[in-house]
C-alpha cells in the first residue's frame, strides 16, 4: 500500500509566482493547536518580507546563501483536514511559491490499527502479529494480515501525535504504512522528520 502525496493550500488559488524548494521545521503540524514553525525557501535571490502558510502569516527571519526563512506562530485552522500520512502545504509570498512535505495531524484522532487475538484461540503467527504490528489505517491492517486465513478482528488504539508521526513518517522502515514494535516503541525518529520547535 502506498500513500499518495496530497496537496493542501491556504487559499486553494494558484498564482503566477515561481516555484521553489521548501522545508518546514518542525514538519508535523497539529490541526486546531498552536504551532511554531519555520519555513525555509531555497533559490530566493532577494529577501521576501511576507509569506503565508496554512492560513497563518509568517514573519521574515533572515536571508542568506540563497535561502530565505520565515517564522510562523499561530493556530492551524480547525477546518484544515488532517491526513493519514504525508501531504504538502504551500508557502506563498510576493513572487515566490514553495511546497513543503508535512504531516497534518489532529492530536485527539491519532489512531493506530492492529489485529487482536483477545478471547480467541489464535495460531502463533496471529499472536505474534497482533503483539507486534501496527498500521496507519484499517485498510492497511487488513492487507497486512499474517496469512490468508487470518480472520482476527482489527482494533484501533489511540497514541500520542509524536508516536504516530515517528511510526508513519514515510522514510521509516515501514514506509509510512506499518511499524513493527519489535524494532522499537516509540519508534526512532526517521530521516527527514523534525518534531521539535526551531531554535535561534
Amino acid at each position: 500500500m502506498a500513500l499518495a502525496l496530497g496537496d493542501t493550500t491556504a487559499s486553494g488559488v494558484e498564482n503566477a509566482a515561481r516555484s521553489t524548494s521548501c522545508s518546514l521545521t518542525p514538519n508535523v503540524l497539529l490541526v486546531g493547536r498552536r504551532n511554531v514553525f519555520r519555513a525555509k525557501l531555497s533559490g530566493v535571490a532577494a529577501a521576501r518580507t511576507r509569506a503565508s502558510c496554512v492560513g497563518l502569516d509568517g514573519t521574515f527571519v533572515h536571508a542568506a546563501r540563497g535561502k530565505t526563512t520565515f517564522e510562523f506562530d499561530g493556530i492551524v485552522p480547525p477546518a484544515t483536514a488532517p491526513v493519514a500520512g504525508i501531504t504538502s502545504v504551500a508557502v506563498e509570498g510576493p513572487g515566490v511559491r514553495g511546497r513543503a512535505p508535512v504531516m497534518l495531524l489532529r492530536p485527539e484522532e491519532c489512531l493506530i490499527y492492529r489485529t487482536s487475538v483477545r478471547g480467541r484461540k489464535a495460531c502463533r503467527a496471529c499472536r505474534d502479529h497482533a503483539a507486534s504490528m501496527v498500521y496507519v489505517s484499517e485498510e492497511a491492517a487488513n492487507v497486512g494480515r499474517p496469512h490468508p486465513r487470518c480472520d482476527c478482528p482489527i482494533v484501533s488504539e489511540k497514541v500520542s501525535w509524536e508516536h504516530y508521526a515517528r511510526a508513519f513518517w514515510p522514510t521509516g522502515p515501514g514506509a509510512g504504512v506499518s511499524h513493527d514494535r519489535r524494532w522499537d516503541w516509540p519508534a526512532a525518529i526517521p530521516p527527514g522528520l523534525t518534531v521539535s520547535r526551531p531554535r535561534g
